[in-house]
């Protein structure tokens, strides 16, 4: 019986703390009335968009719709980076407005671990003379976001809409690299 008590504590504290976490951010959100994007909000942003993506079986809890109306939130506000959207694969998710946040999720994700764990700082914010789609970063951003839906679709056993099954077959062959900007 000790070692049950041992493995529930180990395993599922770190769970209720991380979702308490994400309802306390939330609620200094509001309290702060209209907050600027600062180091503390977005490291708020960086563990709700993490806690959206590790936690599919939590959908409806409180602690994880707290994590998406921050990551709402912060969509709608003026923070020092752009949300690359609009490539062919995002348009094939457009019939389930879950993956299509998800999308959205996991670019801003993929956007704040590089600034966090790799001080690289990808802004996707529009360049005058180059066309935004084909700039690098915001290449990259959008690759990745794709590959992190798909394998939590994957690992989700989550359905694909039909128009975006070829990415998901291209993921599964890891040839998405070359079928992603494909036209």
């Amino acid at each position: 019986m000790k070692k049950y008590f041992v493995f529930l504590f180990i395993f599922c504290l770190p769970l209720f703390s991380v979702g308490q976490d994400m309802v306390n951010v939330h609620k200094h959100i509001i309290k702060a009335k209209n907050p600027t994007f600062d180091d503390e909000f977005e490291l708020g942003l960086q563990m709700a968009t993490q806690y959206i993506l590790d936690n599919h079986h939590l959908i409806g809890t409180r602690d994880y719709r707290a994590s998406v109306q921050i990551v709402e939130y912060w969509m709608n506000k003026e923070t020092w980076f752009g949300i690359p959207i609009g490539t062919a694969f995002h348009n094939s998710l457009k019939t389930d407005k879950n993956l299509t946040f998800l999308n959205v999720v996991a670019s801003i994700n993929y956007i704040l671990n590089q600034k966090l764990q790799h001080q690289r700082f990808l802004k996707c914010i529009p360049i005058k003379g180059k066309k935004y789609a084909k700039q690098e970063d915001c290449k990259e951003v959008q690759l990745n976001a794709a590959k992190i839906v798909l394998n939590y679709c994957v690992n989700n056993k989550v359905t694909v809409p039909t128009e975006a099954q070829k990415y998901l077959e291209a993921f599964n062959s890891n040839k998405l690299d070359k079928v992603f900007f494909k036209k």
